[in-house]
């Protein structure tokens, strides 16, 4: 009858010695405290992760192959004890079974017993084996003895092998069984391909294990939204939707186009004023809007139009109110693009900067510049003749000072 498979051993292709180096190395990976958590902790805790992650992937790997080899040491232990003259009830009484019954020692038992997959139970029940083939081969002849000696010697040598030099997870060799670092005195020399490969080897780990993109979003989103709130930016959406009008109407030299582009250009004044565009504007509903720019929106109304300098005049002036603005605009800007930075998100998905209106540079004079080429000489004759001051006769002609 044979024995029951109750205890381990086998022979895997990975000695009891690779399999300790393996654990050993988890353990060199295995993290020495806890993972921050949030998106400031992240950065922080990468490397930590990617440490948890390898420990466990190297547990995993040596519990199976230490499972693998006791299993394996199992069918070789359970073969040999169930062999026609090896017995369990023999074993149990063999105090009573003269010592020839074993015979001379086993070489194939001598080996089993240094497998160092054997447990304690295992290797009581061999060594008594081993004990009784050596009794009762024990004698009389000289070579006989001379041979039990070295084969005890050989046995001796397979259960306390040479001391095993083993690489730890910082790249250095350690003696296995103290632990202390083989040549303390030598430095290891840098290896900038592992140093890749570790780069890499965080970055999937990353991208693979590391809800990234969920926590992404929804500060994205959170980030977008606060930005949008603030006052400056809401100030700016409006003044910017005007801006785009006056650029667009200054393309359109038609009476609408004029019409379009003094309204917007008095809604950036005023971007609170209730005049609609094409009702006459009044004191009460254009209140905060300077009134010679009201007087040039009625007059439009009434049919007159804009000259290609007063088009280009309104363009310059609407782009210097739009550059203010856009220049708070900016400010903010660049505010939120660092918080998206420090939280590694894409600073673009959160906020862009705009460009400034750039117009053409007019000469620095405490003279007033005017503007269909009329010299100077020409208003005051025109004002003469008519008896009127200058300031009314390019009201007249729907002009107004540049500076």
């Amino acid at each position: 009858m044979s024995t029951q498979p109750f205890i381990f051993g086998g022979n895997t292709g990975r000695s009891y010695q690779d399999i300790k180096r393996i654990r050993e190395q988890a353990e060199a990976l295995k993290p020495s405290g806890r993972i921050s958590g949030g998106i400031s902790g992240f950065g922080n805790g990468l490397s930590a992760l990617g440490r948890a992650l390898l420990y466990r992937m190297t547990t995993d790997k040596a519990d199976k192959l230490e499972e693998k080899g006791r299993q394996s040491f199992n069918t070789e232990f359970n073969q040999w004890a169930s062999q026609p003259d090896f017995k369990s009830s023999e074993i149990a009484q063999q105090s009573q079974k003269p010592p020839s019954t074993f015979g001379g020692i086993d070489p194939r038992l001598v080996k089993m017993s240094s497998n160092s997959f054997a447990t304690p139970g295992q290797q009581a029940l061999m060594q008594m084996v081993i004990k009784r083939q050596m009794d009762a081969s024990a004698p009389a002849d000289p070579l006989k003895q001379v041979q039990l000696q070295k084969a005890q010697l050989e046995l001796e040598k397979m259960r306390n092998p040479e001391r095993t030099v083993i690489q730890g997870a910082d790249g250095f060799n350690y003696y296995q069984d103290t632990g202390e670092r083989v040549l303390p005195g030598v430095e290891m020399p840098k290896d900038p391909l592992r140093d890749i490969q570790l780069q890499k080897a965080k970055l999937e780990l990353a991208n693979s294990q590391t809800p990234q993109n969920s926590v992404d979003f929804d500060t994205e989103q959170k980030l977008r939204k606060e930005f949008s709130g603030l006052p400056t930016i809401k100030d700016f959406s409006s003044i910017n939707d005007s801006w785009d009008r006056v650029q667009a109407s200054a393309h359109d030299p038609s009476a609408a186009g004029d019409l379009a582009l003094v309204f917007n250009y008095m809604k950036m004044l005023d971007p609170g004023s209730v005049v609609r565009e094409g009702e006459f504007a009044t004191a009460q509903n254009a209140a905060g809007i300077d009134e010679r720019v009201v007087g040039m929106y009625n007059r439009i109304l009434s049919g007159e139009r804009l000259t290609p300098v007063q088009r280009q005049d309104f363009v310059s002036r609407a782009g210097q109110m739009f550059n203010a603005q856009a220049g708070n605009y900016n400010d903010a800007v660049g505010q939120y693009r660092g918080l998206a930075d420090q939280y590694s998100l894409s600073p673009d998905r959160i906020a862009n900067t705009v460009e400034l209106y750039e117009s053409a540079p007019q000469p620095a004079t405490d003279q007033p510049q005017f503007a269909d080429n009329y010299s100077q000489e020409d208003l005051e004759f025109t004002a003469k003749k008519h008896g009127l001051t200058i300031e009314q006769v390019l009201e007249k002609l729907g002009v107004r000072y540049a500076n």
